[in-house]
């Protein structure tokens, strides 16, 4: 692993900690109740817990396992976010963050968490990363969501902070495993019902035939297959995988290893079609429980869904989605 190298967003600066944090960290959050309502943990509560607190941090950078940033805006320090306690046998690691009061509500803890998310995973190939919040924290929920984090498990009154009990809410980001394009034979498309009744279909199947921007890489032989999710939250999505299972095992000796189901661009991104689904991270769970695990984002690709989706998911690929079309191959 690499540990706690300086990372850059489109806002913030994520940098070590250096000894002068200390003061900020005591006035802004060692002594605001606020800041740590929910989680009951106060390593900043007088100006010497708050300076023994830095200098642990300053001394643990010498560790690739240690990771630990003061985030800065404009450069003024206006929170912190870590990861600590890597288990090398689940391959995980836990994340946390905390953002001054006078920031909350700018999606600052979504926008430095996506960057260590993806620092985490990327650069540090790590493939599990944990977070939890207390139920009422409605806040963090919402920034890990934002940041593809999946609510694994709710641990009933789990915490016990002050003289109140929260549920526990047990989050996790799983890294995409890597896909092979050229063992790739079947491609299936799961594109959204609601923009089905506007959209053709055209430019995505184009850039299916033409191995273009999602389908990038796959081989000639590759056959191709759309569906509808079925409506919100996937309601046809686990229904329908089931079936093309059936028809995939008795007609071909094509194994689920050697398929890609793509979420179309309609679904995974802000285009002029609808807004990012809200859904997508359950739906890619139900596609992992039908046992199917190439999962890609996206279809086809245009200059103005790159600019604005590049600001929301760096991998994803963009805009428009499809309808069926002569030439596809159905089963």
């Amino acid at each position: 692993m690499i540990g706690t190298i300086q990372l850059k967003t489109g806002r913030l600066i994520l940098r070590r900690h250096v000894i002068e944090d200390a003061d900020f960290l005591y006035r802004r959050f060692g002594s605001d109740e606020k800041m740590y309502e929910y989680s009951g943990w106060n390593p900043y509560a007088t100006p010497d817990m708050a300076k023994e607190t830095v200098q642990n941090f300053i001394k643990s950078y010498d560790d690739d396992a240690f990771f630990g940033w003061a985030i800065e805006k404009d450069g003024a320090i206006i929170g912190t976010i870590g990861a600590y306690d890597h288990d090398p046998q689940e391959d995980s690691i836990e994340v946390g963050t905390s953002i001054d009061r006078d920031y909350w509500g700018r999606g600052y803890a979504t926008e430095a968490l996506e960057a260590v998310l993806r620092y985490l995973t990327e650069d540090n190939g790590i493939s599990n990363v944990k977070a939890w919040c207390a139920s009422d924290n409605l806040g963090s929920a919402k920034a890990m969501e934002r940041c593809g984090m999946v609510l694994e498990d709710v641990e009933k009154d789990a915490l016990s902070i002050g003289n109140k009990q929260f549920d526990k809410y047990n989050y996790v980001y799983r890294k995409e495993k890597a896909m092979d394009r050229k063992s790739i034979k079947y491609a299936v498309v799961i594109q959204c019902d609601h923009t089905l009744n506007r959209c053709s279909g055209f430019a995505c199947s184009e850039a299916f035939f033409g191995r273009s921007a999602g389908f990038t890489g796959y081989e000639d032989g590759t056959k191709y297959l759309t569906m509808s999710c079925g409506g919100c939250c996937g309601a046809g999505v686990a229904g329908r995988l089931e079936h093309f299972e059936t028809k995939l095992r008795k007609l071909t000796d094509i194994q689920k290893s050697e398929v890609a189901v793509h979420l179309a661009t309609c679904v995974v991104t802000d285009n002029r079609h609808h807004d990012r689904c809200p859904y997508v991270d359950y739906i890619k769970e139900i596609i992992r429980k039908n046992g199917f695990e190439n999962i890609v984002e996206g279809t086809y690709q245009s200059q103005a869904s790159r600019d604005a989706y590049a600001i929301l998911h760096r991998k994803a690929f963009q805009r428009t989605c499809f309808f069926q079309k002569w030439g596809y191959t159905y089963l």
